[in-house]
């Protein structure tokens, strides 16, 4: 039962889920930590919120230990529903009936700093404390580094246990956030579960030449299904497929650009486009701009044409995460942000405003 529930995750075949499990009850089998969790993952994607949370008080019968996965899908099956009070509800209920693990005021390390660590190849990073509350840390993760990596950094630097739930791309800027706790604490699930149950608002700037998305202030939604396929031990590559997984982004047109020196009205014309995913598939952002011909600058893998050119006055991939807002474990909301970087600010430095 345990394996056929699984294939109603991955074949999203989650109407499937009420019956097997009442094939379970009248066979007699028993149900365990598998079970609702393989239940509970097939019905993330539905809109069927009310089952999910009776499958959910069930779980928490056998599993009454932190555990964010499985809250995070019920919490996406709310959100998928637009159940939003219900979903702020259950996790305000969990901050409340898991143990606290991690005391509050923060992790104790310096608002400002963490001092400066070593990214190694010779390069050595000033660690930038953005965000110290209750439970939840965010510092400046600079492009170029893995999240992995940094985050052994932070921990190294504070020597506080700290626990990764969520990451940036290796080529991305901005603000990384971490869980304050060991794997398992009842602090880390609770922030882990707010990043699967899509309740985490994340910003990202992203500057692209090609298709224009509108005029400044134009807002659109992006619902491209993205299929990831491994291309080598650490290469992913993302592509629009109807068999891949859901996906949706939101983007802004904030700014356009041109190059200082640019005449004629066949001068090249960047765009700084504001995206927030509202999933977090693998290169999502860059995806759903490239698949519509707004091509992120200085991408090597979705922008593959512009790359040469771009490289030559933007050093690396123009994607930076300048906001991130969640509940600290006290409950209350908390905001990180990041200016963009200077190597980003060094690449507009060749272009002028037009818009």
């Amino acid at each position: 039962f345990n394996m056929a529930l699984s294939a109603c995750e991955k074949g999203k075949q989650w109407t499937q889920v009420p019956g097997l499990l009442d094939d379970m009850l009248e066979d007699g089998a028993d149900k365990n930590v598998i079970t609702y969790s393989a239940a509970i993952a097939a019905l993330k994607r539905s809109r069927k919120w009310q089952f999910a949370l009776s499958v959910y008080e069930d779980f928490r019968s056998v599993h009454p230990t932190p555990d964010g996965i499985p809250l995070g899908s019920v919490l996406s099956s709310c959100v998928s529903a637009s159940e939003w009070q219900v979903a702020g509800a259950l996790l305000e209920e969990e901050r409340l009936r898991w143990p606290a693990l991690v005391a509050g005021g923060g992790s104790g390390v310096p608002m400002h700093e963490l001092g400066m660590a070593d990214l190694g190849n010779g390069q050595k990073q000033m660690i930038q404390c953005l965000l110290d509350r209750p439970g939840v840390l965010a510092v400046m993760k600079p492009s170029k580094v893995e999240s992995e990596r940094f985050i052994e950094l932070v921990q190294r630097r504070s020597g506080t246990p700290v626990t990764c739930v969520s990451r940036l791309d290796w080529a991305v800027s901005g603000v990384l956030t971490i869980a304050v706790g060991g794997d398992g604490s009842a602090s880390a699930e609770f922030v882990r579960a707010q990043f699967a149950g899509r309740l985490v608002l994340k910003t990202y700037h992203c500057l692209a030449s090609g298709r224009l998305l509108g005029a400044a202030g134009t807002s659109g939604v992006h619902t491209a299904s993205l299929k990831i396929e491994q291309r080598a031990e650490d290469l992913s590559r993302a592509s629009v497929s109807e068999q891949g997984l859901e996906s949706c982004t939101t983007s802004t047109s904030r700014a356009f650009y041109q190059f200082a020196t640019a005449q004629g009205p066949d001068a090249t014309i960047f765009s700084l486009v504001e995206a927030r995913p509202i999933t977090g598939r693998t290169h999502q952002i860059r995806v759903h701009l490239a698949s519509m011909g707004c091509m992120p600058v200085s991408d090597p893998l979705y922008s593959r044409q512009n790359f040469p050119g771009d490289s030559r006055w933007c050093p690396r991939l123009f994607l930076h995460c300048s906001r991130i807002a969640l509940r600290d474990f006290d409950g209350g909301t908390c905001v990180a942000r990041a200016p963009l970087p200077r190597d980003l600010l060094a690449g507009l430095a060749y272009l002028r405003r037009i818009a």
